[in-house]
């Protein structure tokens, strides 16, 4: 047999080697490099960049249009999250909060749509927009306060729902989701280029739709509510309970191109996997729901492999999430993180396995004492290597410690900040 510690170093450097690829494919500035309309001949051109790629995604842009004829007509707005460090020339950028929004997300989304107000039918918007783009641009319709509309996504958060019925809720609540920025921005043409960090690659779920129409969501809006039976500000109750604000029937000319898919990114951590000699089971990049739960079946599949003998990968995607119950537990973590735990429970003793669960934009839920958190390694060992410094597995586990567990242990996977987000990454290395 393998000696499982040489073989787990092994396999930690072939994990970090294909989430390395699997981010690099969905950078900026590969994806955007051909999908930038030109600046209209006889009209303006209005960059707005919004979400946690939106800084490299602004720059792609600026350096791009440098070299049309038409950029003294080019201006726009890059938001940002707090603590992005960037700036360009002819672009305004805004720094606001994630994944709460607070005062700087609402004065983002004001000077969003002010940038797009009093455009013409020869004018185009150029929306760039990525994951966290939600929290980023918080314009409340009227009558809601922001105080209600951070309420309202804290309890969505606690009650584990999708991001479907997150964003569902926001554009019922919202004045720039659910196409309102669209329609803001009309007469002039609108084009997004759009960076998916949702499970299905759904339009109006990036970033809530600020350029999609979105008829339903106020139907959906209500069923969320119900379903969760959530505890929401009066005046939010009463807007969802109308069915939330319209965004009307006037609709500039539309144009909506993904140019970066969380199956882009597993793909290509599958090709790297491949070349070091391991069949790689895709398992789908739309797997949700708990996160332990669906750590559990991917430890399942452990024993298939065992039998065969043969080098295996599995890999997934998708967006797991963690349901609080009682006080919530007294503990830090992430999604990733609390389904590597899971799943390090799942592989106990199994010493020829190790996985690398962890978020493509580089911060998995909460910061811990050495700043954001991609995710963390786990292997056959794990269990073992923390009972011996005194750490109870399973106790992290039910009070959501995960972030404490890995960074006791020395098991983060801390990459910084990616410039990009394609959703969770998980990969699970059988020799």
């Amino acid at each position: 047999m393998t000696d499982p510690e040489p073989l787990a170093a092994h396999q930690r450097r072939v994990l970090l080697e294909s989430f390395e690829a699997a981010v690099a494919r969905c950078q900026p500035d590969t994806s955007l490099s051909t999908a930038f309309p030109p600046v209209p001949h006889d009209g303006r051109l209005v960059i707005v960049a919004a979400g946690k790629a939106a800084a490299r995604m602004a720059r792609v842009a600026g350096t791009h249009y440098e070299t049309d004829p038409g950029r003294s007509r080019c201006s726009g707005v890059a938001v940002v999250p707090h603590g992005t460090d960037f700036s360009y020339r002819g672009l305004e950028v805004v720094h606001a909060a994630h994944p709460l929004p607070d005062d700087s997300s609402e004065r983002a989304a004001r000077a969003v749509l002010e940038a797009v107000a009093g455009l013409g039918p020869d004018d185009h918007v150029v929306v760039l927009l990525s994951g966290g783009a939600s929290s980023l641009l918080c314009a409340p319709a009227n009558g809601i306060s922001l105080a209600d509309k951070r309420a309202t996504t804290t309890a969505l958060f606690e009650a584990g729902a999708t991001i479907d019925e997150i964003n569902a809720v926001r554009k019922t609540i919202s004045a720039i989701k659910g196409g309102k920025l669209a329609q803001a921005s009309y007469p002039a043409r609108v084009t997004t280029l759009a960076i998916s960090d949702v499970v299905g690659d759904d339009p109006g779920t990036i970033g809530s739709g600020p350029t999609v129409p979105s008829p339903d969501a106020g139907k959906v809006a209500r069923e969320v509510v119900g379903k969760y039976e959530l505890p929401l500000p009066a005046a939010v109750r009463r807007l969802i309970d109308a069915g939330g604000t319209e965004a009307g029937d006037r609709w500039p000319e539309l144009d909506y191109r993904l140019v970066a898919r969380p199956l882009d990114a597993l793909q290509a951590a599958a090709e790297c996997a491949s070349r070091h000699g391991y069949a790689v089971s895709l398992l789908g990049d739309d797997i949700e729901g708990e996160a332990r739960d669906a750590a559990a079946r991917m430890a399942g599949l452990l024993p298939v492999v065992e039998d065969t003998g043969e080098k295996r990968a599995f890999l997934s995607g998708g967006e797991v999430t963690v349901t609080f119950s009682g006080d919530g537990g007294d503990g830090y973590g992430g999604p990733n993180r609390e389904f590597a735990l899971a799943l390090a429970c799942g592989i106990a003793d199994a010493r020829q396995a190790t996985a690398l669960v962890a978020d493509t934009d580089g911060i998995d839920g909460q910061s811990g004492p050495r700043g954001a958190v991609a995710g963390a390694y786990v292997d056959g060992r794990t269990l073992q290597r923390a009972r011996a410094i005194g750490l109870d597995p399973h106790a992290h586990l039910e009070r959501h410690d995960s972030g404490t567990f890995f960074e006791r242990l020395g098991d983060e996977v801390i990459t910084g900040p990616t410039d990009t987000n394609v959703n969770d990454f998980r990969m699970l290395l059988v020799n």
